[in-house]
């Protein structure tokens, strides 16, 4: 029995996500009596509907996020004509041609960066003569530091002299007393006795 096409179909190749650059098939399939004679490929968004080919077949070479859209084949016999529903094809952008400026853009900032620090380096660096300054400085404090603690022992130990080195003498005043009054010797506790120890020579 003649019949116009019906069923038609459109099939993607390859299946699955679409990456820029790469290539993909339409196909368009429908069952007609007598055969279909010729197909027509088509790309519409909203209202718009743009013819893009014909055949049975339409190939995508190189594409790109512009391709993206929905499609639909038309089948027509000499007794009618059929379209079928609509494919809707979606490219992905190359994510490493995607990434090249923000790559670039960092790598000219932490090349900025670098050379900040390094100069920052470089001006807070001492050069040789300012380093021998500082040692030398340095190596003149050390001394005089070494001195103080030399003299500051001295002294400590000039004044600290042993018990068993040091001898004791005892100076007497004498008043003058009425004559006939006794005894001149001071009592133990006469303000008028004066102590005095004298350091020994070993």
């Amino acid at each position: 029995m003649r019949h116009a096409p019906k069923d038609t179909s459109v099939s993607v190749s390859p299946s699955g996500e679409i990456v820029e650059g790469s290539s993909v098939t339409l196909t368009c399939s429908s069952n007609a009596n007598p055969p279909v004679q010729n197909y027509t490929w088509f790309k519409t968004n909203g209202a718009a509907v743009w013819e893009k080919g014909s055949g049975q077949s339409f190939t995508i070479t190189n594409i790109s996020p512009g391709d993206s859209g929905q499609y639909y084949c038309e089948a027509q016999n000499r007794i009618g004509a059929h379209n079928s529903t609509v494919t809707t094809l979606t490219i992905r952008g190359n994510l490493n041609l995607a990434l090249i400026p923000a790559v670039s853009g960092m790598v000219l900032f932490i090349s900025i960066v670098a050379l900040v620090v390094f100069i920052v380096v470089n001006r807070r660096k001492p050069g040789p003569s300012e380093e021998k300054i500082d040692m030398g400085t340095q190596g003149v404090a050390e001394e005089n530091m070494a001195v103080s603690q030399n003299l500051g022992g001295e002294k400590g130990q000039s004044a600290a002299v042993p018990e068993e080195d040091l001898n004791y003498a005892a100076i007497h005043f004498q008043a003058k007393t009425p004559a006939g009054n006794g005894s001149t010797q001071p009592e133990e506790d006469d303000p008028s006795v004066i102590y005095s120890a004298v350091k020994g020579q070993s």
